[in-house]
């Protein structure tokens, strides 16, 4: 199965799931889809310890 990403709309700021990156924003429908950072502490934290994997 495949694990669903978080992604954000620079543009409208729209956050949503997908197990693929979309071209356009699902609200309003403009090019400008990137993946979802998590800032925390606690994201960083899983982010680094999945790199020493």
């Amino acid at each position: 199965m495949v694990e669903k990403k978080k992604y954000r709309c620079a543009a409208c700021n729209w956050k949503f799931s997908r197990n693929y990156k979309p071209g356009l924003c699902p609200y309003c429908g403009r090019e400008s889809v990137e993946e979802a950072i998590d800032n925390s502490a606690t994201g960083m934290v899983k982010e680094v310890e999945e790199l020493g994997k």
